[in-house]
Order: structure tokens, then C-alpha cells, then sequence
């Protein structure tokens, strides 16, 4: 198992939420759609909890967004019961296939200002079979 986590304030996101550039470089269309007609304080603090569990989740990974993958590597979408959904791409697929990780859920707090993101992977690997499992990353 992996774990990764992530802590950040509303205001910390503030300078990513308030250019259009770099909100298109931190989320993709995707994940912009899902804030279409949220309010101010409602589209930041869930634009807030989609970054947090993108950093939970390269943590996780164990390279961060500057050695390893890149924004657009991770996907946090939502499943209809409004549970958050991690899709890899690219190079973050393939640092999750190199690790046999095989699922990574992701839980997302908000608590008035702050919001904590925890992302947690299965390897698969039990260990005592003498050879590695199936590396599939969702």
C-alpha cells in the first residue's frame, strides 16, 4: 500500500484560481467542466480539493509534478455519487505501472478555509508468490 496527503488553504490557491492560464494549466477541460456554474466560494474551495488530491496523489507516486508527472498526468473527475475519481495518464501511468499499483482512491475534507486531501493505492502485491502481479494503474 501507498499513501500520500496534501494540506492547503483556499487562499493558497488564490494566484492558480485567478488566471485562466494557469488554471488550464493545473486542471484539464475535464475537470474545469465539473465547476461549470458553482459559485465563487463553492468553485474555489472544489477547484482547492482537486488540487490537494492531485498533490496527495503524485506524493503517493512518489516524484511530485517536478520530477515525475505532469497536471494534466492526473485526473480527479467525479462519479456520479460524488465520489472523487483518479485517472492517470501519460507519465503518471507509467510510474504507477513501474510501481504495480493497481487502484488509487482518493478522499477530499473541506473544513471552512482548509482542505485535506489523502490519496491511497493498492499494489496488489502479497508478496510471498514469488512473482510480481498484473501493474494496472486506473
Amino acid at each position: 500500500m501507498r499513501i500520500g496527503a496534501d494540506l492547503l488553504t483556499v487562499d493558497d490557491l488564490e494566484p492558480v484560481l485567478s488566471r485562466e492560464r494557469s488554471l488550464k494549466r493545473a486542471f484539464t477541460a475535464e475537470e474545469l467542466r465539473l465547476v461549470d456554474g458553482m459559485a465563487g466560494s463553492r468553485r474555489a474551495e472544489f477547484l482547492t480539493g482537486r488540487y490537494c488530491a492531485k498533490e496527495a496523489v503524485v506524493k503517493l507516486l512518489g516524484t511530485g509534478f517536478v520530477c515525475g508527472a505532469w497536471w494534466h498526468d492526473v485526473e480527479i473527475l467525479r462519479h456520479p455519487s460524488g465520489q472523487p475519481v483518479v485517472t492517470l495518464h501519460r507519465r503518471a501511468r507509467t510510474i504507477a505501472r513501474n510501481l504495480s499499483v493497481t487502484t488509487i482512491n482518493v478522499t477530499i475534507t473541506h473544513k471552512k478555509a482548509l482542505v485535506f486531501a489523502v490519496a491511497a493505492a493498492d499494489t496488489g502485491w502479497e508478496g510471498n508468490h514469488g512473482e510480481s502481479p498484473s501493474p494496472l494503474a486506473r
